[in-house]
Formats: structure tokens, sequence, C-alpha cells
């Protein structure tokens, strides 16, 4: 149980509005949401479920991270057994039940970043793995954003876990 708070979450933004958010914006929110999932990993849990409707924007403008349900202990000798997957955000190895790690919420963030600039769902981690039609971001939309913010989506929304930043920090630095 958490208190209630005004805001929209971005799953409203990008449905509600054609607003192409500039980078200012998703540096503002993405800086804050990345600096809450990092305490999340600090204290030992991936969050597992980042997505648009997860992250409120209150009032304020300051964003919120929702919905701890599926976060899970890490690392863990248990084997993982996801109970929520999200089409479009949620890694491969959570589709495959295989090692999770710190880089598959890195993923999640990516999509939900890719989600918000492009204003359409990103295809799931099922169907990249088929036949991959996602376009990095770098071909598209590298005349309105730094190469470094476009670089890190990028790399993070790798089906590779090993070619993905594998921290908070890693992904910032890029």
């Amino acid at each position: 149980v958490m208190r209630f708070e005004h805001g929209k979450d971005l799953r409203w933004f990008i449905k509600n509005t054609d607003y192409v958010p500039d980078e200012e914006f998703i540096l503002s929110v993405f800086s804050m949401v990345l600096a809450g999932l990092k305490e999340v990993h600090k204290n030992s849990f991936l969050h597992l479920d980042i997505k648009p409707s997860n992250i409120l924007l209150r009032a304020s403008g300051v964003p919120l991270i929702l919905d701890l349900g599926a976060a899970y202990k890490f690392p863990t000798s248990e084997r993982h057994k996801v109970h929520t997957l999200t089409h479009g955000y949620s890694a491969p190895e959570q589709h495959e039940k295989s090692d999770l790690s710190l880089c598959s919420d890195l993923y999640a963030i990516a999509m939900t970043m890719r989600a918000c600039i492009t204003h359409k769902s990103p295809p799931s981690a099922v169907k990249r793995s088929k036949k991959d039609t996602l376009r990095p971001l770098k071909e598209t939309h590298s005349r309105h954003y730094r190469k470094n913010l476009i670089l890190a989506i990028d790399r993070a929304s790798s089906l590779d876990q090993s070619e993905r930043p594998q921290s908070v920090d890693e992904f910032v630095e890029i």
C-alpha cells in the first residue's frame, strides 16, 4: 500500500498525445527513473515489470516507478519463475526463463524510452528472436537526440544480454 499520487502514467502520455518528447524531457524523466531503479538494484532486487504504465508522471513532474509485484530477489540460487511478462517490454531471458540480471531491467527501460520516442509499442522479444525487425534508433532518430542517448537505448535493446549495459551506471555512462 502506498499513498495516492496524482498524475498520468507514460502509457497515457504515449496514447493520448502527439507530443514527441524532446531530449530534455527524456533525460529529465528517465534520469530519475534510472536513479530509482538503481536503488531497487542496490537492495538486491530486479523490478521485472518496467513499462510505460508502471511509470507515473506525478503532477510535480517527478516520475514514480510503480508495481513492484513482480520484483525478484537477486541474485539467488533459486530458478526464476516468471509470473509477469509484458510483450514488448520484458527481456528475452524472462520469456525463456533463463538467467536474469540487472540488464534485464535495463532492456525494459530501453523499450520504454523507445516507446516514448516513437509512440509505438515495441515488438515482443519472442518475435524479435525469430525475426528482428526493430530498427536501431540511430537509423531513425539520430538527428533529434544526442548520439550517446540513442546509443545507450540501442545497446540496452539488444536481445543478447552480454551486449547490453550491465548496470544503471554503465547505461548512464554511455
